[in-house]
């Protein structure tokens, strides 16, 4: 029996479960994270390369007025074997050398993990608290291997760079990084660029200190820190490590001083989110939409 103005039909449970498996669905649909796809950076990074890209040797020829006298002695048909008066200078031996070392600590592919822990020089980002980034050295850097890849090369002046590509976003190594300059909102950053910039400007001088397994490598700095925009990171993803900080400078004019350093450089660029209010360009996507690039020295 029914009351009046009830109906005996009855909603059946199957059905309140689809509408609600329905809601369910929509609602990720609307608020889904952005899948990563594809990482440019990481693509363009994980390229086979030599292992070690070094700058020329000194060169070996005689000095200018030594070689015109040894022509001249030549076209008048005198013995030259005994008289060269200075040797010709020596190729500096780099046998003993370690390409893969900054600080005390061993990049090299396949090393064991380490930790480059940051400290904010004032509270006002992250408390003053340290931020740390973590990965294993590699030649090939794909997300969530938990890897970095890693380059060498010297300078025109013969200083020794260590490069690094180091994965940002949720679940990447240098999350936490990317976080504090940016801020996380949904599928994009979350701080507008004028913030991100100031927040750049803070973190400039922060102590930095190496970490693998035993060992330690302290008193280094945060010496550089600057951030490509969208419009400048086609060309960035094909221009060859070596020349890096050359190109970065072009928008980065404190960088030209790492062009030729007095000392090693470490070197570790990620990618940003897409910035609210830039536009797209080539190659960009939410989650790669600019790069950061920071350099450390002793």
């Amino acid at each position: 029996m029914s009351l009046p103005g009830q109906s005996d039909k009855q909603i059946p449970l199957g059905l309140w479960i689809f509408a609600l498996d329905f809601l369910l669905l929509a609602g990720l649909l609307l608020f889904r994270p952005v899948s990563r796809g594809a990482d440019p950076l990481a693509e363009a990074r994980s390229q086979p390369r030599p292992a070690h890209v070094a700058s020329p040797p000194a060169s070996a020829e005689l000095p200018a007025e030594t070689y015109l006298t040894h022509l001249a002695l030549v076209v008048a048909g005198v013995p030259t074997s005994d008289t060269q008066s200075q040797p010709a200078p020596s190729i500096p031996d780099r046998a003993e050398e370690k390409p893969f070392h900054f600080a005390g600590i061993d990049f090299s592919p396949g090393s064991q993990p380490i930790t480059l822990r940051i400290r904010p020089p004032n509270k006002r980002l992250n408390g003053g608290e340290p931020l740390e980034i973590t990965f294993t050295p590699g030649e090939t850097c794909t997300f969530g291997t938990g890897t970095a890849c890693v380059y060498t090369y010297r300078t025109p002046s013969d200083v020794p760079v260590i490069h690094l590509t180091i994965h940002s976003g949720v679940g990447g190594e240098a999350q936490a990084f990317r976080h504090l300059l940016e801020g996380t909102g949904l599928n994009r950053a979350l701080y507008p660029l004028v913030q991100v910039n100031k927040n750049m400007r803070q973190l400039h001088g922060a102590k930095v200190v190496l970490r693998q397994g035993k060992r330690s490598g302290g008193d280094l700095e945060l010496s550089g820190l600057g951030r490509l925009p969208p419009q400048r990171m086609a060309a960035y993803f094909t221009t060859p490590i070596e020349e890096a900080l050359i190109y970065a400078a072009e928008d980065i004019p404190e960088f030209s001083e790492f062009i030729n350093p007095r000392s090693p450089l470490l070197v570790f660029e990620t990618c940003g989110w897409k910035m609210p209010g830039e536009p797209w360009s080539q190659g960009v996507s939410a989650t790669s939409g600019s790069i950061y690039l920071a350099v450390i020295q002793e």
